[in-house]
């Protein structure tokens, strides 16, 4: 089988299939390999053609039919100055000149006037040549197929002032960017929303992203988080915002199909957890036993109303607001002095996949976020509240993880 019917395989599974069809579980879990082979065949191709494409159209077949062409060419390019180099280097094989004997018998080379086959030479080459190739391929192996699958979990203990008695030790399980597409199979959102469901939390919220570019896929990505809302698991069901490609996708399909799947999505609004009754309220309960959770539209492609999202919120009432991209905790609205300032004590975010690459000595070097490497991931200090920055169950842009593992997240809130 040849590298470009081994590529055409890829670009089947990755631009031509819709991910929504019920692919055998075989095809399925081909899903790594077709990664490998997609992101090496794209990677040197993908960057230009985001350059210079509009954003309407990215991740769509035009860009990814590109994107592959281009990175086909600069793979044969690659492939073919390093035949030439290593022809230079070695000389002609003398299997291939139909020459017998030993390469000593061989006439020497007019210009370097050494003998042409030089077994010594040919086993430094060679020996340099296959260890490239093995390097070439067993980093592009590791990150298309050992760490995208490697889901962790991380947990964090966050000090909460005020917060009510009944609710101390009350722990949030945080799922974000899982990123149902080309690149994510349906069996591994199951198996991280499986590990999800065994932390048997208080509270699942969802923070976004929950496709990559396929509106076929929406329906079944809702499908695939429904049980984080089902009666009985949790004392307070599942909460979500959506993110930038929820918007790319259809903003208002994916919440209609999570709302009827039983997952409260609250872009620019507010619930209240109400501990005496072990319910979730639209209105504040009019006691102090309660927690808001708040959401605020995605920063880039939605509206993002911060008076709407914190109306009615009691000033004494502790509140963890969701959203999509961790830059929103910049924004001037929520720094400004005096009393309409809203109250947040704690911030759940996702979007920069902690850059999905992280270089030795280099770190990230690709972060989705106007402040650099400050939201790359963790729990971090923002200018007012304290935010914690998922880095993503799926990946986007690229099929690959290298250094930086998926996680699901688990905040556990404890009185300051």
């Amino acid at each position: 089988m040849t590298w470009a019917g081994l590529t055409a395989g890829a670009i089947t599974l990755h631009a031509t299939v819709p991910t929504s069809w019920p692919l055998p579980p075989l095809t399925e879990l081909l899903k790594p390999a077709a990664n490998l082979l997609a992101w090496t065949a794209m990677l040197p191709g993908r960057a230009s053609v985001r350059l210079v494409m509009p954003r309407a159209w990215h991740g769509t077949l035009a860009e990814v039919s590109a994107a592959y062409g281009l990175g086909m060419c600069a793979i044969l390019m690659v492939l073919w100055m390093m035949l030439i180099a290593r022809r230079k280097i070695i000389g002609p094989d003398p299997c291939l000149a139909g020459v017998k004997g030993p390469p000593a018998a061989l006439k020497p080379d007019r210009k370097t006037a050494r003998p042409v086959c030089s077994p010594r030479r040919r086993f430094i080459v060679n020996s340099v040549s296959y260890a490239a190739g093995a390097i070439g391929i067993g980093l592009p192996a590791k990150a298309a197929v050992l760490d995208p699958p490697a889901l962790k979990v991380r947990r964090y203990r966050v000090p909460i002032n005020g917060l009510p008695r009944s609710l101390e030790g009350m722990r949030i399980v945080h799922v974000s960017d899982t990123h149902l597409g080309a690149y994510v199979p349906a069996w591994f959102i199951e198996k991280a929303v499986k590990q999800a469901r065994a932390l048997q939390a208080d509270l699942y919220v969802l923070t976004g992203d929950y496709v990559l570019d396929d509106p076929h896929c929406v329906e079944l990505a809702a499908e695939l988080l429904a049980p984080l809302a089902e009666r009985g698991w949790s004392r307070f069901g599942a909460i979500g915002v959506l993110g930038n490609h929820d918007w790319w996708t259809g903003a208002s399909a994916m919440t209609r199909a999570m709302e009827q799947r039983g997952i409260r999505m609250i872009d620019n609004d507010r619930v209240f957890i109400d501990a005496r009754l072990g319910a979730v309220l639209d209105r504040p309960p009019g006691h102090e036993e309660a927690l808001c959770i708040a959401g605020l539209g995605d920063l880039t492609e939605d509206v993002t109303d911060p008076f709407r999202a914190f109306r009615d919120v009691p000033r004494e009432t502790p509140t963890i607001l969701l959203t999509h991209q961790p830059d929103t905790a910049e924004l001037s609205v929520l720094q400004a002095e005096g009393p309409s300032r809203p109250r947040i004590d704690l911030m759940l975010c996702g979007h920069t996949h902690g850059g999905q690459v992280r270089l030795p000595m280099v770190g990230a070097p690709l972060i989705p976020s106007r402040y650099g490497s400050k939201y790359e991931g963790g729990l971090v200090r923002g200018p007012r509240f304290p935010v914690v920055v998922s880095r993503g169950v799926g990946m986007s842009m690229l099929p690959i993880r290298w250094g930086v593992a998926p996680e699901i997240g688990e905040i556990t809130l404890v009185s300051a």
